[in-house]
C-alpha cells in the first residue's frame, strides 16, 4: 500500500510541478480549481499551488496581512526588480514587508489539507495509545492501525538515520553542522554514529543573513544524488501521518544547502584557445580586419 501510495504521489507531484513551470496563464490551481492569484502557497508534498483566501494559513502567516496590508507581487518578478524598474526607494516600508513575508514563505513548509489530511500526532502520543489498547480484552482496528503506522514511522526514522549518519560526506558534513547549530537533541545512537563518522573539515560554515534577528543558516555543498535521495525521503515521510521531527531536519537542510559545483575540464580549443601555430591565413586576414586604423598605419611605418 505504502508503495502505491507513493507512485500515485510522484505522479502528481510530476504533473503539478510540469503545471506550475509552464506560460498557461489560464492554468487552474488551488482547491477552488481557479486560476493563480497576487499570493499563494506551494504544497511540499503535491506541488501544487493554493490561495492564501482559500485556506488556513500556518501560524506564522496573518491572513489579513498576505491578502491586504502587505505589497503584491506579479508572477516571476522580484521585489528588488520591481523597485529598481520603477526608480522607488528599496528601502522603503513596501520592500521590508516584501521582505518579510518572502522570509516568512522561504522559511514555511506548508502541507495542504488534502495532503495534512489529519493532525498528525506524535510518536510518543500514538505509543500512549497503543499502550491502552493492549489493556483491553477485546482486539480492536484501530489497534492494529496504530500498530502498523507506528511501524512504518519507526522504519522510515531508521532510514533516516542511516543516511544522515552513514550517507554520503556531504550530508554528514551538513548535517552534523545543522545539529550543533541548532543544539538539535539527537537520539543517542544517531549522536554516537554522527560523532564518529563525521569529518571536522568543511563541515559547514554558519552564517548570518541580512539583520541580526533573521534565522541562522548553514551552508554546505550538496551533491545532486544526495539531494534526490533526501527529497524523497522527505515525500515518504511526509506521507506518514505522524508528527515526525526528521521532517524537519530533511527539509531544512534542503533549503540551506547550495547546488554542487562540478568545474568542467576546459581544452584549448573549449576554452577559445589554438595551440601556437595552428592559425590558418584566413584566421590572419580576420584578425588583421578586427586592428583599429591607427594601429594598421602603425604597423606600416
Amino acid at each position: 500500500m505504502a508503495a502505491s501510495e507513493l507512485e500515485r504521489v510522484h505522479g502528481l507531484r510530476t504533473v503539478n510541478m510540469e503545471k506550475g513551470s509552464s506560460d498557461d496563464e489560464h492554468a487552474l490551481y488551488c482547491l477552488c480549481r481557479r486560476e493563480q492569484s497576487d499570493f499563494m502557497l506551494q504544497c511540499e508534498l503535491c506541488r501544487d499551488w493554493f490561495h492564501a483566501a482559500c485556506i488556513a494559513l500556518p501560524k506564522v502567516l496573518d491572513k489579513a496581512a498576505a491578502l491586504s496590508s502587505l505589497p503584491t507581487k506579479p508572477k516571476n518578478s522580484s521585489a528588488a526588480s520591481d523597485a529598481n524598474n520603477s526608480g522607488s526607494d528599496s528601502s522603503g516600508p513596501e520592500s521590508v514587508g516584501w521582505a518579510s513575508r518572502e522570509s516568512q514563505v522561504r522559511d514555511l513548509k506548508y502541507l495542504c489539507p488534502r495532503c495534512q489530511r489529519s493532525r498528525r500526532p506524535q510518536l510518543g502520543t500514538i505509543y500512549g495509545l497503543l499502550l491502552s489498547l493492549q489493556q483491553l480484552p477485546v482486539r480492536m482496528p484501530e489497534g492494529e492501525a496504530l500498530q502498523l503506522l507506528t511501524e512504518r514511522a519507526m522504519a522510515w526514522q531508521d532510514s533516516v538515520h542511516a543516511f544522515l549518519s552513514d550517507g554520503p560526506a556531504d550530508v554528514r558534513q551538513g548535517f552534523a553542522a545543522y545539529a550543533r547549530l541548532w543544539s538539535l537533541d539527537l537520539p543517542e545512537e544517531l549522536a554516537l554514529k554522527l560523532a564518529a563518522n563525521a569529518s571536522n573539515s568543511g563541515a559547514g560554515q554558519v552564517v548570518i543573513e541580512g539583520p541580526a534577528c533573521a534565522p541562522r543558516r548553514v551552508q554546505f555543498r550538496l551533491s545532486d544524488e544526495a539531494r534526490s535521495h533526501m527529497e524523497s525521503l522527505l515525500v515518504q515521510g511526509d506521507l506518514i501521518e505522524v508528527s515526525l521531527e526528521e521532517t524537519k531536519w530533511l527539509w531544512q537542510m534542503l533549503q540551506m544547502a547550495l547546488p554542487s559545483v562540478v568545474a568542467p575540464s576546459r581544452s584549448p580549443e573549449v576554452a577559445g584557445k589554438r595551440p601556437v601555430g595552428s592559425e590558418s591565413e584566413d584566421d590572419r586576414e580576420e584578425e588583421k580586419e578586427d586592428v583599429p586604423p591607427s594601429k594598421v598605419a602603425r604597423l606600416q611605418t
